[in-house]
């Protein structure tokens, strides 16, 4: 299909996989700064040269016509510094992470009256996601944030106007488990006592909740 454009996005991938993204099978793809440790805020389209867009903004100029504004140099700056870092670091990040992540699924597989996995055990182990089986994710996200612990209850692109995880139901889970995930996101700055406190706190609010 030579006239389709592809685009990916890979702000989860870049600097994250364990095998090497393969640029030679897409035609776009999209990295954001803070997924790397970047500032919040910027973010690079990467595309062929020999694909035509229009302009997001008409105007001055700048961002080879495409974005007319000032353009951020602090954050593009950061930005290439973080990726710098991840692309260096990818391999011993990944290693750590992974660590973590099967610590995490150890403990959730321990609870598994309360919880269920909606990942499979090569899951990128950057993000763990997990539905309560029979408590509202919400509640127990909103404890845990007053436990000063972040986890979420959906992806931030649709925490606003979605109900339920249509991925989770796309690969066969039941409406209670896909309106009830939580998803964990995990850097290389994350300890295992970060963990720990998770699942205590985890154990805790499942305990005191109706």
């Amino acid at each position: 299909y030579p006239k389709i454009v592809f685009h990916v996005d890979a702000c989860q991938a870049i600097g994250k996989m364990e095998k090497e993204f393969n640029y030679k099978n897409v035609d776009m793809f999209t990295v954001a700064a803070h997924k790397l440790g970047g500032i919040i805020g910027t973010a690079a389209l990467i595309k062929k040269k020999n694909l035509e867009l229009l302009p997001l903004f008409s105007g001055g100029g700048q961002e080879y016509g495409l974005r007319s504004s000032t353009v951020n140099v602090a954050g593009a700056v950061a930005f290439l510094e973080a990726l710098k870092i991840s692309l260096k670091k990818d391999k011993e990040h990944y290693d750590a992470v992974k660590l973590l992540a099967n610590h995490l699924l150890d403990g959730l597989k321990e609870m598994e009256d309360n919880f269920e996995l909606n990942v499979p055990e090569t899951i990128n182990p950057y993000i763990i996601n997990f539905s309560s089986k029979n408590k509202k994710s919400s509640v127990i996200v909103e404890a845990l944030g007053n436990a000063g612990i972040m986890v979420s209850s959906t992806s931030a692109c649709h925490s606003s106007k979605q109900k339920g995880s249509y991925v989770v139901k796309a690969i066969g889970k039941s409406d209670i488990i896909a309106n009830n995930t939580i998803r964990v996101s995990f850097s290389y700055d994350n300890t295992f006592e970060e963990v720990d406190t998770l699942l205590t706190n985890l154990k805790k609010i499942i305990g005191e909740i109706r």
